[in-house]
């Protein structure tokens, strides 16, 4: 869960996750981040999310971020454009006051949806000057001003204010909406870097270099009206009589399904120790984590499967192939996968190969083989297992029923063959 601060007239919030109700707030309400935090500011970004929707019959200027200072020099800020200001309607507009004159540059659309989280950067480059980004994306609108935002004091009333400026028509110019992670850079961000903060499970590592504020409200409370500012800067503002809830900004993606198949679609291995590799296509394709785990379960037949999903044929029948999503989803894909012309298992060697004597026995028995056994196992004619031994080429089995038995006899490299013993 994370806090957000809620303010203005019918609302504007800071923050995002998991939506409560909000509540309406005193006309005239704002946030102040102080006169200290836009000095040497070169990119201003935050995310804003509107109750209700912009477009170009807006009637008002809607500041979502904005420093206007007494004499009218120095002012700049983002905001949406009102359809009375030609170029500007329903526009996001990034401004900046040089002397006399404003310089701004407004975003490509005008229509902006209500209950939507948008991320917006502005940024003053120094070769490429005022540049205007929306979800990443930047604005073809351009303007050559490259010079960064300049001092203004408290006493000129160089505040910077989310929501609102200092003259707010009667509580009229005011965003209706909610904000989260405010920050305040001192170099202009690449694309690259705006793209990636653009992304709403990104969080920003504070304090880092270049960041001259950054307010996500994560550390304030409802008993406090303290913004704080996270970057080790100390540009602390306040809040008058918004508040703090709750909101939904970064929704992680989990696996929904995962398809599995064999390479081509092909579900069959044919070949002896043949082997086959697995596919698993991960759905959705924005998931957070697509990262899979490969395992097999030996139905009737047997294989084995490597971390890279390469399915080794051991022996006749069908197997059950399983990629099992790493995202704590559970989300699991499987395909039967068939195999065929393996070994039976039960290798056929030349005669006397493996000799077994006395044969019948009364107890005794002795194995000879060209090459190590490794095991013995001592079978009825059920299949079931009487005895088992291990690196002995000899057994006694004196104390075993009158009958006949089979003998599963295991070398060292791995084949393995059964014979008759009888046991008189």
């Amino acid at each position: 869960m994370k806090k957000f601060l809620l303010v203005a007239l019918t609302s504007i919030t800071i923050g995002g996750y998991s939506q409560t109700k909000v509540v309406d707030m005193p006309v005239g309400s704002s946030i102040n981040l102080g006169s200290q935090v836009s000095s040497a500011g070169r990119t201003f970004e935050c995310w804003f999310k509107l109750n209700t929707a912009i477009d170009s019959t807006n009637v008002n200027p809607n500041p979502i971020l904005y420093r206007k200072v007494n004499s009218g020099s120095k002012d700049f800020g983002i905001y949406f454009g009102p359809s009375n200001w030609p170029g500007e309607e329903g526009r996001l507009v990034f401004n900046k006051r040089a002397s006399s004159t404003n310089n701004f540059i407004v975003s490509d659309s005008n229509n902006w949806e209500a209950n939507r989280w948008y991320h917006v950067a502005a940024v003053i480059d120094t070769i490429l000057g005022m540049q205007l980004y929306i979800d990443g994306i930047k604005q073809q609108d351009t303007n050559t001003l490259v010079a960064a935002i300049g001092n203004a004091s408290a006493s000129s009333g160089g505040y910077l204010r989310a929501g609102t400026w200092s003259g707010n028509n009667g509580g009229l110019d005011m965003i209706d909406g909610r904000m989260d992670k405010i920050a305040v850079w001192e170099q202009p961000l690449s694309p690259a870097e705006i793209l990636t903060h653009a992304d709403r499970c990104y969080h920003i590592t504070y304090p880092t270099t270049g960041l001259r504020g950054y307010y996500n409200f994560e550390t304030d409370t409802v008993g406090n009206t303290t913004i704080h500012d996270l970057s080790g800067n100390f540009f602390s503002g306040s809040r008058g009589s918004s508040t703090f809830v709750t909101d939904t900004i970064c929704t992680i993606q989990l696996v929904t399904s995962i398809l599995v198949q064999g390479q081509g679609g092909n579900s069959t291995i044919s070949v002896l120790n043949g082997t086959l590799q697995m596919e698993a296509t991960i759905l959705p394709s924005n998931a957070v984590d697509g990262s899979y785990t490969w395992t097999v379960i030996n139905v009737t037949g047997t294989a084995t499967i490597d971390a890279n999903g390469i399915l080794s044929a051991s022996t006749n029948g069908t197997v059950a192939v399983t990629a099992t999503a790493n995202d704590g989803s559970g989300v699991t894909g499987n395909a039967v996968i068939t195999i065929s012309h393996q070994s039976t298992g039960i290798k056929v060697y030349e005669k006397q190969s493996i000799t077994i004597y006395p044969n019948p026995t009364s107890g005794q028995v002795t194995f000879k083989a060209n090459e190590k056994i490794r095991n013995i196992v001592l079978l009825n004619t059920s299949g079931q297992k009487v005895s088992e031994y291990q690196n002995v080429n000899t057994i006694n089995i004196s104390n075993v029923t009158q009958g006949v038995y089979f003998v599963k006899i295991m070398t060292e490299s791995g084949s393995f063959v059964i014979q008759k013993l009888i046991k008189k």
